[in-house]
């Protein structure tokens, strides 16, 4: 796999796949899905970058489950920085941190923040002000990732308003109809009654049910 080329293009084509994986799922494929998971497993098993990975993943999923949902934000503090001790410690580290986001909150970052404080070993420091930098980092992307799916969604839903015909235009967008699009349809409704606008609601919550019976037409 891969001929003449260094360790690190195997990296990214293992990464591709898994990538592609996650996006044929959430289309509400699973056909495609499991090929490429067939595909994924025999490569991960039969070459070097992939026994690597999988173990790698392996790790990652032991630090995972090995913090249980009453687990305190010192506890997760506590778990991320034992596992960045261990070979490859940052990439383990990180990747975990992906999974806990929900518990990677502002609790997280004061409680980090309490610890730095209490630290005067230069390196324990040093791995702490990577591990503040590498969430921070993560959290901003979210919030980046969030604000730029809610400006496609609004776009969208404007579009579906400014149609002659709401029913076919949500036909025309129907990729773009996830739980983001009903939650902003939900609460234009609700601002809608609130101001007593009683045609704009009532004009929403029918956009709203075609939209819901578009998104039941499409699960597998």
């Amino acid at each position: 796999l891969f001929p003449g080329h260094p360790h690190a293009a195997r990296s990214q084509f293992f990464g591709l796949l898994d990538r592609l994986m996650v996006m044929v799922s959430s289309q509400g494929d699973p056909t495609a899905a499991q090929q490429m998971l067939t595909l994924r497993d025999p490569v991960l098993d039969k070459t070097e970058a992939g026994r690597e990975i999988k173990a790698l993943q392996d790790k990652i999923r032991g630090v995972i489950e090995a913090i249980p949902p009453t687990a305190t934000r010192e506890d997760v503090l506590d778990a991320l920085l034992a596992a960045w001790e261990g070979d490859d410690g940052h990439d383990v580290v990180a990747s975990a941190a992906m999974s806990l986001g929900p518990a990677l909150d502002y609790q997280f970052l004061l409680a980090l923040s309490n610890r730095l404080e209490q630290t005067t070993d230069a390196e324990a420091r040093a791995k702490l002000e990577e591990l503040r930098t590498l969430v921070t980092e993560m959290q901003e992307q979210q919030r980046q990732s969030v604000q730029a799916a809610t400006a496609q969604v609004q776009e969208v839903l404007q579009a579906v308003l400014e149609a002659p015909d709401a029913a076919e235009a949500l036909r025309q967008y129907a990729d773009a109809i996830d739980e983001t699009f009903l939650g902003l349809l939900a609460s234009n409704i609700d601002r809608a009654e609130k101001n007593n606008a009683t045609a704009a609601a009532r004009r929403l919550r029918e956009i709203y049910d075609a939209a819901l019976d578009i998104l039941q037409e499409r699960m597998p």
